[in-house]
């Protein structure tokens, strides 16, 4: 193998930068594509019945699903509530998104849903810090992203919402995707704009 100088390293490394760059692309963002909805729930209203599907089988983890930058099992103590800062529940933008980021606190989450087990130790994780949250005053929500693969959770994740007394649970998924759950009573106004 031959040697090179550096002038010569650096002449191949500025050759190569320009294709380096061109064959960079932004990652597909679903916020700019409308391919997020949010719902909002609370004591106050029932929950539309295929997201208490409880399944008998469920496969294992397979490749990549929905999500939008967040872990997909979240639980968080707000200043404001969700239901305040999100009043439609669709369209969505990354911008109106982003003003979560300092509103809320995280207690507990979970990367990726892919067990039972998971949610049980999320349950225990945030057990301990409840009292805290409580007598500060803060609020609490639980923040679920609904995709392929959580929709097998997603019962368990409601039964934990309501053993913790967590106060919202918020939604997150893909608007084009079934179940259409802008289809069924909800706390927000509904959409920002026809769909």
């Amino acid at each position: 193998m031959g040697k090179y100088t550096r002038r010569e390293i650096l002449k191949i490394i500025i050759m190569a930068y320009p294709s380096v760059l061109s064959g960079c692309k932004k990652g597909n963002d679903v916020f700019d594509d409308e391919l997020v909805c949010i719902h909002i729930f609370n004591s106050e209203i029932s929950f539309p019945e295929p997201l208490l599907k409880n399944y008998e089988r469920i496969p294992k983890r397979k490749g990549h699903f929905f999500n939008i930058g967040i872990p997909e099992l979240l639980v968080c103590t707000t200043s404001s509530s969700f239901l305040k800062m999100f009043q439609y529940f669709w369209p969505i933008t990354h911008d109106e998104f982003q003003q979560i980021n300092g509103v809320i606190s995280i207690k507990g989450k979970v990367p990726e849903v892919r067990s039972k087990e998971d949610i049980d130790r999320l349950a225990l994780q945030i057990s301990s810090q409840e009292n805290s949250a409580k007598a500060n005053g803060m609020k609490s929500a639980l923040l679920f992203t609904y995709n392929d693969y959580t929709k097998y959770w997603c019962a368990h994740s409601i039964s934990l919402w309501k053993e913790m007394g967590i106060e919202e649970f918020v939604l997150f998924k893909d608007p084009t995707i079934s179940p259409y759950l802008c289809d069924f009573p909800s706390l927000q106004k509904g959409f920002r704009r026809p769909p």
